[in-house]
């Protein structure tokens, strides 16, 4: 049994595997392009933006703040030969 190579040579065979890799390509392309876009689009609508929880930011940054300085204050155990 003859390969693809031994019957028909490296370039035709070369040539054969670019043509057949053409024809399975192109068709694919106009399936990946994007689609028309449609006539009218408008940009949304703002609305009005929600207030900010003035009351919780202000008690989480107490919290962290306490946290911070708590964690500050506790004395470290050195002993006498730091």
């Amino acid at each position: 049994m003859k390969t693809l190579f031994a019957l028909f040579g490296s370039r035709a065979v070369a040539l054969a595997l670019v043509l057949l890799t053409l024809v399975v390509v192109a068709p694919c392309q106009s399936f990946a392009q994007a689609p028309p876009a449609p006539a009218a689009l408008r940009p949304p609508t703002p609305t009005q933006p929600d207030e900010p929880p003035v009351v919780w930011n202000y008690l989480a940054m107490t919290l962290v703040l306490g946290l911070a300085c708590g964690a500050a204050l506790i004395p470290s155990k050195r002993g006498h030969q730091d």
